[in-house]
């Protein structure tokens, strides 16, 4: 999952904010009486919903997935100890935190650029840096890093040198910082449509 869920959240982030380009929806947007910050901020909601119901799916998921075989295979027991549910909820809304920089990079970009292949282009090349560079040292200065280090401190698989903070602390400093940025950036901007 951590593999994958980037490419997700670059595909949905990038999609959601093209739709409003591709049917012209930018111009009825903004001839609305909504000040350009609740704009901003309505359309980044949507994409969090978005990834959040990503996220309860997956869990519901999990669940299904230790009782679809007591269905079709009778000799199968159901599970002795009660499942971890509280832990996989806990892990997921850590791994949420640490794609918001992923989600805040993404709309920058999208918002800026209408063709949907530059944030696309530009968001896998810094995933591709990160899978190329797990084990540099550094790495969490990239904050496409988080959810992939996160996971593998967590299971261990790869020792890095320790970060100056939780992954999900630096994830969520980020996108503090690139949101602001991000909504500078929109509300300065000459042309919108």
């Amino acid at each position: 999952a951590h593999m994958v869920l980037p490419i997700v959240i670059l595909l949905v982030t990038s999609l959601i904010v093209q739709l409003e380009y591709r049917n012209n929806m930018w111009k009825q947007v903004h001839a609305s009486p909504q000040t350009l910050t609740a704009l901003f901020f309505a359309r980044l909601l949507i994409i969090l919903g978005a990834v959040l119901g990503f996220f309860v799916v997956l869990l519901l998921g999990l669940y299904a997935i230790t009782l679809v075989p007591l269905l079709f295979f009778p000799q199968v027991d159901y599970p002795q100890g009660p499942l971890p549910l509280g832990f996989f909820a806990l892990q997921s809304l850590r791994y949420f935190v640490d794609i918001l920089p992923i989600v805040a990079l993404q709309y920058l970009l999208s918002l800026h650029f209408k063709n949907f292949m530059i944030p696309l282009g530009v968001g896998m090349a810094q995933w591709l840096v990160v899978i190329g560079c797990l084990s540099w040292k550094y790495l969490y200065i990239f904050p496409y890093s988080y959810l992939s280090l996160d996971f593998e401190s967590t299971h261990e698989l790869h020792r890095v040198s320790a970060p100056p903070a939780d992954y999900p602390i630096l994830a969520l400093s980020y996108f503090v910082v690139i949101t602001i940025i991000s909504l500078i950036l929109y509300t300065s901007k000459k042309e919108r449509g």
